[in-house]
């Protein structure tokens, strides 16, 4: 949700092999966002997820879990014009917090 947008973010959850899709709403009056480029498709798997859903101004970014296959998805589209910047599936052996830098 980001009120200065006056948008919320509703992921619908699709059967297999249909892929899931983020629906984005006006927060004044439930209506689709009309910046909105239109319900935008996810990566999947066969597996179920967990997502995390985060705006930053014309971008979403979508994280998904899926503990019981051992896969990340990363996913940022810009929600207005449906142009995906980062598309990334990956196993979680590989996490975020694994990364180190050198010393200098």
């Amino acid at each position: 949700m980001d009120p200065h947008q006056n948008l919320m973010v509703f992921l619908e959850h699709a059967p297999l092999p249909q892929p899931d899709l983020l629906h984005f709403r006006t927060l004044s009056d439930n209506s689709t966002h009309p910046k909105a480029f239109a319900p935008l498709a996810l990566l999947s798997t066969t597996c179920e997820q967990h997502f995390y859903i985060h705006l930053r101004g014309k971008y979403v970014a979508v994280t998904a879990h899926s503990g019981n296959c051992g896969t990340r998805i990363v996913d940022i589209i810009n929600w207005q014009t449906g142009r995906r910047v980062v598309e990334c599936l990956r196993p979680t052996i590989l996490e975020a917090n694994s990364y180190t830098t050198a010393a200098s």
